[in-house]
């Protein structure tokens, strides 16, 4: 069980303290006892997280040597391009819901790859595809600054640091 003050990874809002636990009745539900989370990097975001179950939800935030580990691993990291619009766009869903970086990483690597080859015949990935793209790299960026203590918006020139070989 998190505790109060405790900052987790929630698999969609990002980086969050939990500010209390309280118990609550939700339409259609038993009361029962629900995390009440802020995100840290969008002040404006708070969510509640029954208890019961929340390991599907949310974990702790990764290490930065887990990070580090992660962006090393990173050029070895995809996933089979889905052609049928429908089906990947399903995939990309339930991977954000499911919150593993490492899947993540997979995604946005294998639309960063598609796009490219798309930009080559002066094409771009279509809307979806990018909205799910910069909201997997939203969730990752916090997750990075949060571990590294840095700001979400240095995470990229960080990862080009460590794949470049700047930074060990």
């Amino acid at each position: 069980m998190f505790k109060i003050h405790e900052v987790v990874m929630h698999n969609t809002l990002g980086i969050c303290e939990i500010q209390g636990i309280e118990r609550r009745s939700i339409v259609g539900r038993p009361a029962s006892e629900y995390y009440i989370l802020h995100s840290l990097y969008d002040e404006d975001n708070t969510a509640c997280v029954p208890v019961e179950g929340c390991e599907r939800l949310m974990r702790f935030p990764m290490t930065k040597n887990e990070i580090v580990s992660l962006i090393k691993e990173m050029p070895n990291l995809c996933c089979d391009w889905i052609e049928e619009t429908r089906a990947r766009k399903d995939s990309h869903t339930q991977t954000i819901r499911e919150g593993d970086p490492y899947k993540l990483v997979a995604m946005i690597r294998s639309l960063y790859l598609k796009d490219e080859e798309r930009k080559k015949v002066g094409k771009r990935i279509n809307d979806a595809d990018a909205r799910q793209q910069a909201q997997a790299v939203k969730i990752l960026h916090q997750e990075f600054a949060y571990g590294l203590g840095i700001k979400p918006s240095e995470v990229n020139t960080v990862v080009h640091d460590y794949l470049d070989g700047r930074k060990r």
